[in-house]
């Protein structure tokens, strides 16, 4: 995938992952998540070169928002693995641009719907999944580790 921009608005701009975006991206999870839950680099080399999807969100130069997904051709459903928007750059539609951008890329890939699942102290991300149309399927109990559950949820697409 190229480093070529999907989208842009007068805050940020879109643009697939590569790489050598792994160190700011890790830096972006710590910021969003407490060291229990965040992704380690390695991980973060991983995703930056190997999702089906892989999209970050720039200000300035800077890594403000990501998001990263998987795509099961078998089972026509993608996997959204992680989604990050910096603290200081929400409620400013970051989080919903990268969502569209992601969701848009899935069904290319032919993908029927989505799921996602997301650590339960983040009420705002279950907000802003139901605005999506996202349903409440069940919590994964310790998913994150003891006492750390997870929201799964998923969306139909088209």
């Amino acid at each position: 995938m190229s480093a070529r921009a999907f989208a842009a608005t007068s805050d940020v701009t879109l643009r697939a992952a590569e790489p050598r975006d792994a160190p700011a991206c890790r830096d972006l999870d710590r910021r969003c998540f407490p060291p229990e839950v965040a992704y380690s680099l390695a991980g973060f080399q991983v995703l930056c070169a190997e999702s089906a999807v892989r999209i970050i969100a720039e200000n300035e130069g800077k890594v403000v928002g990501m998001i990263f997904a998987e795509a099961d051709a078998e089972q026509g459903a993608g996997l959204i693995v992680t989604v990050d928007v910096d603290p200081a750059h929400r409620r400013r539609g970051v989080g919903t641009q990268l969502m569209d951008e992601a969701e848009k890329q899935l069904q290319a890939l032919g993908m029927r719907q989505v799921l996602l699942h997301f650590y339960t102290p983040h009420g705002e991300a279950l907000r802003l999944y139901r605005g999506r149309g996202y349903v409440l399927k069940g919590k994964l109990s310790s998913y994150y580790g003891p006492g750390r559950d997870a929201l799964l949820m998923v969306k139909t697409l088209g």
